[in-house]
């Protein structure tokens, strides 16, 4: 194929999208060309084969090499299997219907390493060019391809993250008293440190709403709206494999217009999703409940959660999403809400974090990204486990059963049976 590189001028001036990533990521970009390595040049990025019955799928394991101005990086990717199971169901809602989307998701999700980097960690998507965050030591990136018709060099902008000059949010959730956890933790170093916590991978069937502001925000076709929004789930299920846990996503909902009105106080919208999704669906299926929100809450808060809440229909969060393309930033967040969700509460300063970066669970949401959870984290979501409160973690979202009643004709139904009355 043709490998000439394209004119960059041409790209920004002829795409204004290409003008909204680089001014919503910062100056810190340089321009890089992913070479996608062990096969056949004409492929260029793309992760797509055709399989036996002419389905989209991608390969399940692949190596990319970025070149940028002062490093070298060989990226090993390998596709997020449990991200997407057969049984996900999809909604397009509006105030007066409610349409399945019956087009399955491409699943084009990636998690990633740097090559002889044990410090490196990433998430990738390759629906259209690679596009991704990756964790190097103490460093993020992110990286994006460039709209526009392109030889086989594909163009990719290339951000290094660093501190953001934006005002630091918090998390709605309380702190609960210091003195008393402090105590906690002191005698949790004398007991022995995770043990007859249940063997095995546990897994996170999480139901995902996006609202109309968060629609809104994107500018773009369901389809490619959903897409991002799976790619901010991919990230956070990252930061959980240190935890022998994995998010699968078991229901998405766009919603074109807002079924239930969202509320500048997000307390009060953990509690309107929760009485929605009791009237809508049958909720033994969802472990947890998150809504992707573009709204403006009050007192700039990043998002809230009910603690403890695991496996129970009180079991929501939600995030709020200030820049759509700073999926490192909405991930993160993501991650800490569903934190509260499985028994885990803010750190202190008894807890362990000897990383530069912070934790995951700091009250004050960081724009610098952690990667890691503390050790008072990793003892809650232990305690959550040991006391039987995670016991909806331990199946597989493939093994479960039909549900009569939530609005899908599923294998072996002869109808759906309605919807359960409330």
């Amino acid at each position: 194929g043709n490998s000439q590189k394209p004119d960059l001028r041409q790209l920004f001036q002829n795409y204004p999208r290409n003008q909204e990533l680089a001014a919503n990521l910062g100056t810190s970009y340089e321009v890089v060309y992913p070479v996608q390595l062990k096969t056949s040049r004409f492929r260029g990025v793309s992760t797509r084969k055709i399989s036996s019955n002419n389905a989209v799928e991608h390969v399940s394991n692949t190596s990319f090499l970025i070149e940028a101005h002062h490093f070298k990086i060989y990226l090993d990717l390998e596709l997020n299997i449990n991200l997407l199971p057969p049984t996900l169901t999809q909604f397009m809602i509006s105030a007066t219907s409610r349409q399945l989307i019956h087009e399955d998701i491409e699943n084009c999700y990636y998690h990633s390493t740097v090559r002889n980097r044990s410090d490196s960690y990433g998430a990738f998507r390759t629906c259209s060019g690679l596009s991704g965050v990756l964790y190097l030591g103490d460093n993020v990136f992110s990286i994006h391809p460039l709209d526009g018709d392109h030889s086989s060099k594909q163009p990719h902008l290339l951000f290094h993250h660093y501190q953001l000059n934006e005002d630091q949010r918090r998390c709605d959730v309380g702190d609960g008293d210091e003195k008393f956890h402090c105590l906690q933790e002191r005698l949790r170093e004398i007991t022995d440190y995770g043990s007859d916590v249940p063997p095995g991978k546990k897994y996170i069937e999480l139901a995902l709403i996006l609202d109309q502001a968060f629609f809104e925000m994107h500018n773009s076709p369901p389809k490619e709206v959903i897409g991002n929004a799976i790619q901010m789930i991919n990230c956070a299920d990252l930061h959980y494999h240190s935890l022998n846990a994995s998010i699968s996503l078991v229901h998405i909902e766009l919603w074109t217009e807002d079924v239930i009105h969202v509320e500048p106080n997000i307390e009060q919208n953990l509690q309107n999703i929760q009485e929605y999704l009791e009237q809508q669906y049958d909720r033994r299926s969802m472990d947890a409940i998150h809504m992707l929100s573009g709204a403006a809450f009050n007192d700039s808060v990043s998002g809230a959660a009910e603690t403890d809440s695991i496996c129970t229909v009180k079991a929501v969060g939600i995030t709020k999403v200030g820049n759509i393309h700073q999926t490192h930033v909405t991930s993160h967040v993501i991650t800490h809400m569903l934190g509260h969700n499985l028994g885990m509460y803010h750190d202190h300063d008894c807890c362990t974090c000897p990383y530069k970066s912070g934790c995951h669970m700091l009250n004050h949401i960081q724009s610098v990204q952690p990667f890691h959870f503390s050790s008072c984290s990793i003892e809650d979501y232990f305690r959550t486990l040991r006391k039987g409160y995670g016991v909806c973690l331990f199946n597989m979202p493939m093994l479960r059963e039909s549900i009569c009643g939530n609005g899908i004709l599923e294998k072996g139904e002869e109808c759906d049976c309605g919807t359960s009355e409330v």
